[in-house]
């Protein structure tokens, strides 16, 4: 979405823009599709944090004094050093993050230590942005930064187009799409897998369970098919979506923490309700029959056997799709994008 919102800056406002980072292909491709040009790679892979802080040192002392800083750590705790190379060298410093959970949320090791310390470096940013109005309240009251904070609400061009309708389930087997990174801590995989192998009894010839995406998780998900069997739990590689929700009845999003997953907007628009865990960062969004709490597996059983039922299916779509025409439409988005444009200059 960083990539989304940068290329509106750039067509609306005539910015120009120029992207630092790690050597990543698919940076590269969102960025040129995007029409951003390549990025920039400072070093060809994946570095140390120290090392990090050293290039973004570095680089800073080549680039004219008046050109702001947008840093943009997947969680707050990240890129801690790097935000101190920025403000040392006297630059105005904006952040992007989709999340602003605590150290102990998100399993980071460091805990309380860890926040207190990245509390004290990113108050003195001077400018936040985040994607949804759950992660700016806990930048603003759990991280005290002083608002304003911006929200530039993820979204994707997909919303403009058609929506399918509803579709009902074909026949008695309840058809559950994960669909994303495979990652235990925050995907909520582990747990997940856990509750499937020990009620399998209960949700076999009901349920039927297809996991799509890629990650280090992967190998637990192989050994889950082999031992449930291959007609109950499916897992493939990451790739076209819009075929893996075609065949589908509803999405389901066990996450332990998230920001807004795009993969929730892209189910609503082919037609897929949403189950998730209260912490996936659909709260805003999907009706209240349909989250549960995190290890909460008896909810979780109750909100996907509740989507056998056509009305049901139906209304928790309709209400999805309702908030978000009213809180991510292109106009919001636009309007959220010229507030950061003006702050930033």
């Amino acid at each position: 979405m960083l990539v989304e919102w940068l290329r509106d800056a750039v067509t609306r406002h005539g910015l120009r823009v120029a992207i630092y980072g790690a050597g990543n292909a698919a940076l590269e491709r969102e960025c040129r599709s995007a029409g951003l040009g390549a990025p920039i790679a400072s070093h060809p892979a994946k570095a140390s944090v120290l090392r990090d802080a050293a290039i973004t040192w570095r680089l800073l002392g080549r680039l004219p004094a008046g050109v702001p800083v947008l840093l943009a750590p997947g969680a707050l705790q990240q890129s801690i050093l790097q935000c101190v190379a920025v403000l040392l060298r006297g630059r105005r410093l904006a952040g992007y993050t989709p999340m602003a959970y605590s150290s102990r949320r998100m399993g980071f090791r460091g805990g309380s230590l860890r926040d207190w310390i990245a509390g004290h470096v990113i108050r003195r940013v001077h400018t936040w942005i985040t994607i949804s109005r759950e992660q700016r309240d806990l930048l603003v009251e759990k991280w005290r930064i002083a608002p304003p904070v911006f929200v530039v609400p993820n979204r994707l061009a997909l919303l403009e187009r058609k929506a399918g309708p509803a579709r009902e389930p074909n026949g008695a087997v309840l058809r559950v799409l994960f669909a994303g990174r495979f990652d235990a801590n925050q995907k909520g995989l582990d747990w997940l897998c856990e509750r499937l192998r020990v009620r399998h009894a209960e949700w076999r010839g009901r349920l039927h369970f297809t996991f799509k995406g890629d990650g280090d998780f992967a190998p637990e998900l192989a050994r889950l098919r082999r031992e449930i069997g291959a007609d109950h739990v499916e897992v493939s590689a990451w790739g076209e979506v819009s075929h893996a929700m075609a065949a589908a009845d509803v999405l389901l999003l066990p996450s332990r923490y998230e920001g807004l997953p795009l993969v929730a907007l892209e189910a609503a628009h082919y037609g897929l309700p949403v189950v998730a865990s209260r912490h996936a960062g659909v709260s805003d969004l999907v009706p209240a029959s349909c989250l549960f709490d995190f290890g909460d597996a008896d909810a979780m059983w109750a909100a996907l056997e509740a989507m056998r039922d056509c009305g049901r299916r139906a209304a928790a779509l309709a209400y999805f799709r309702r908030r978000v025409a009213l809180t991510l439409s292109a106009a919001s988005f636009g309007d959220a994008v010229d507030r950061v444009v003006a702050a930033m200059r």
